[in-house]
């Protein structure tokens, strides 16, 4: 029983019990921070903004495609590629 659960992915399934819902998404990388390295990433229709560990080969301007996630407590971008 033990092994089952160790292969079991820990996804928070939000409200309802309902899965995570993931779709693709476009974003520009606005600002780097050197210090902190983090990334300021926002859609490119104009809407959300995210924060998240920097990529060494991004640069301020460039685009990136991820996975937004919905889940609790709020969206989160995954597997991010260049676009």
């Amino acid at each position: 029983g033990l092994l089952v659960l160790s292969l079991t992915p820990l996804v928070h399934a939000g409200d309802g019990g309902h899965p995570p819902v993931s779709r693709g998404i476009v974003l520009t990388i606005t600002a780097l921070d050197p210090k902190t390295h983090m990334a300021t990433l926002r859609a490119d229709d104009g809407g959300q903004e995210f924060q998240m560990p920097a990529s060494a080969s991004w640069k301020v301007g460039g685009q990136e495609e991820c996975d937004l996630v919905e889940i609790y407590p709020g969206p989160q971008l995954q597997n991010c590629q260049p676009w």
